[in-house]
């Protein structure tokens, strides 16, 4: 059964939009040799993480190993969208803070057959820059970047000096 309705027209062109999007993405990585993308606004609410959810997805759907990073700690949404379930002692928080390791916040998710690699913030935190400008996340964008095709994040709004320099 087909869907007529007039939003799946907009969203075949959305997608489309996205795979053209990754394709430049991915050859510009390539050439470059990077492997992590930040996907980052200076606004907010301007759907910075469902790009980036999408983006992500698409990597996956062409056969990568992706995984999706929320550093958006002042407004983090990416488990909402995918509607996950988050312990709140398993956050990405919770492991940069060294309450937990990795293998309890890196938590493999299948979206449309395909399956992915996430690491969830549910809860806001003040001061993420001290956060994401440790040692404990250098050390595990790093490891990540050894374990995956593409680590993709998303950044929170007004990205600050000292995290633009660390991410």
């Amino acid at each position: 059964i087909r869907d007529r309705s007039p939003s799946r027209g907009l969203g075949d062109v959305y997608k489309r939009q996205v795979d053209r999007i990754v394709t430049s993405i991915r050859s510009e990585m390539s050439a470059e040799g990077y492997k992590t993308l930040m996907v980052g606004s200076i606004k907010e609410n301007d759907g910075k993480s469902t790009v980036t959810a999408n983006i992500a997805l698409n990597l996956a759907r062409r056969g990568k190993k992706v995984v999706l990073v929320d550093c958006d700690m002042r407004h983090p949404s990416l488990a909402k969208i995918f509607d996950a379930t988050v312990d709140p002692k398993e956050q990405f928080s919770e492991y940069l803070l060294g309450k937990c390791e990795l293998d309890q916040v890196l938590k493999q998710t299948e979206v449309q057959a395909h399956p992915m690699d996430c690491i969830w913030q549910k809860k806001a935190v003040a001061k993420p820059y001290r956060l994401l400008g440790s040692e404990r996340f250098i050390s595990l964008i790093n490891q990540l970047k050894e374990q995956f095709d593409y680590v993709v994040t998303v950044s929170y709004t007004h990205l600050t000096l000292p995290t633009k320099r660390i991410v």
